[in-house]
């Protein structure tokens, strides 16, 4: 879900009901604006209240197998606002009515303005960067404060096999001229022959990539789109924003002339910074987590292999994959 500051709503005269998009207590209060774009495959709507100017974003499953899926969502937003993580309030939840979406789950949540990390990657200072390292840092610590023993190895072994036991979308149907599924399997088995152990079990946000991360116009922080699962740990955490501050996650549909270009390189380097600053803020707390943060992060990318759906984005994760092992900067 990416919010954008400065992005308009305009409205358009029709109700949810009229537009086969309600819940069954709207009563025709709410007016559908426009679709928001997102990555989840679900349906984000941004609604407007009729008799105010007040906003909403409604999120709804992409199919019906997604519905169980979208309700552990909603939970878990939930669970991280008591826990005093800064997230949309979510408003209601319920099961739609009419339409051709009719019986799909939805919830309702506050609609945040905001610019998503990769935004303020783009354009922001140094001075900035330090201010969302330490409230990304202050949030982590919030969530390091639930941690209770460790995640089973078994987890991460088992998510490993099953990720190259999967065929990439963009590989169905026999097309491998690269060889990337012999590819994938070198990199499963590389991962699979690293200790697994000794990773915190905690509450965490579960896709804590940058575009998931919103800064607010008055300097705040606001998560979004949860996943939740049995993976859950603050230090996964960490190493999904390094998916993106270190693996590039968030620069792959940068065409190659800007990313050998000046853009490519500041993003780049913005990244690193900011890569470098949150590592500051939680050294202290986690001191042992420095030399875990390169694997885990590998693991993080890994984890997108089965939802390539072209060669181009298989290639580049792969290769970031192992453009890790050669960095001696990181993280």
């Amino acid at each position: 879900m990416n919010r954008k500051a400065g992005e308009g709503p305009g409205a358009v005269d029709a109700d949810t009901a009229a537009a086969g998009l309600a819940l069954p207590d709207d009563d025709g209060r709410l007016i559908l604006v426009k679709e928001l774009h997102g990555h989840s495959g679900c349906h984000l709507l941004l609604l407007r209240e009729r008799d105010c100017d007040a906003y909403r974003v409604r999120k709804i499953s992409g199919s019906a197998g997604y519905d169980a899926r979208l309700r552990d969502q909603r939970h878990k937003q939930g669970e991280m606002a008591v826990l005093g993580l800064p997230c949309p309030a979510v408003l209601k939840d319920g099961l739609l009515e009419g339409g051709d979406l009719a019986g799909r789950y939805c919830f309702d949540m506050e609609y945040v303005r905001g610019q998503n990390l990769g935004e303020v990657l783009e354009h922001g200072d140094s001075a900035l960067f330090d201010t969302v390292a330490r409230s990304l840092a202050a949030t982590l610590r919030g969530l390091a404060a639930t941690a209770s023993g460790c995640l089973p190895a078994s987890l991460f072994l088992d998510k490993i096999a099953a990720v190259a036991a999967a065929v990439p979308p963009c590989l169905e149907g026999g097309n491998d001229p690269d060889g990337m599924l012999e590819a994938i399997g070198g990199t499963a088995a590389r991962l699979a022959a690293h200790d697994w152990s000794g990773i915190p079990a905690s509450q965490g946000h579960g896709d804590m990539t940058v575009e998931n991360v919103l800064r607010r116009p008055d300097g705040g922080l606001c998560f979004i789109d949860f996943l939740d699962g049995p993976l859950n740990s603050c230090w996964l955490d960490v190493a999904k924003l390094h998916q993106d501050l270190r693996g590039h996650w968030f620069l792959r549909n940068l065409p190659d002339e800007q990313w050998s270009g000046p853009r490519g390189r500041g993003l780049r380097i913005a990244a690193a910074k900011l890569a470098a600053l949150l590592h500051g803020h939680t050294h202290p707390l986690w001191p042992d987590l420095r030399e875990r943060l390169p694997v885990l992060t590998q693991f993080q990318l890994f984890r997108i292999v089965p939802y390539c759906r072209s060669d181009e984005v298989l290639a580049f994760v792969l290769r970031r994959i192992r453009d890790i092992d050669k960095d001696a900067t990181f993280p």
